[in-house]
């Protein structure tokens, strides 16, 4: 059964997260709309629910029907981008990107294909 505090601390969520983004973390209206959002979770974790009962889960994410991109996917689609850059852009080379874009693109690539090289370690004895 759902006890009345779990819709309560979802609004009192809700509201401080947007005076939040309206207002900035530093307003004393958002402030005070944190900490009547904090105690309504309180209130619905002393009834027993979740934490993730008071965040549900967006709703482009639970009517997902593929599934989410693999590691490597990620890593692949990231050097591909690259790429695509590297052939286009007259200022970067393949090793040294030489503006903004190509920056970005080099440095998620970067981060991708460590992350996947980190995975395959793991996975390796």
């Amino acid at each position: 059964m759902v006890h009345p505090s779990l819709p309560y601390a979802r609004a009192a969520r809700h509201r401080a997260a947007r005076a939040l983004t309206t207002l900035g973390s530093a307003h004393p209206r958002a402030l005070r709309l944190l900490a009547i959002a904090a105690g309504a979770a309180a209130r619905a974790w002393d009834h027993g629910h979740r934490v993730a009962d008071t965040h549900p889960a967006p709703f482009h994410w639970r009517r997902r029907k593929e599934p989410l991109p693999t590691l490597y996917e990620l890593y692949m689609a990231a050097d591909r981008a690259h790429r695509a850059h590297h052939a286009v852009c007259g200022r970067c080379t393949a090793d040294h990107p030489d503006c903004p874009a190509g920056r970005q693109l080099h440095d998620e690539f970067v981060q991708r294909q460590d992350a996947y090289l980190a995975a395959q370690k793991k996975r390796r004895p």
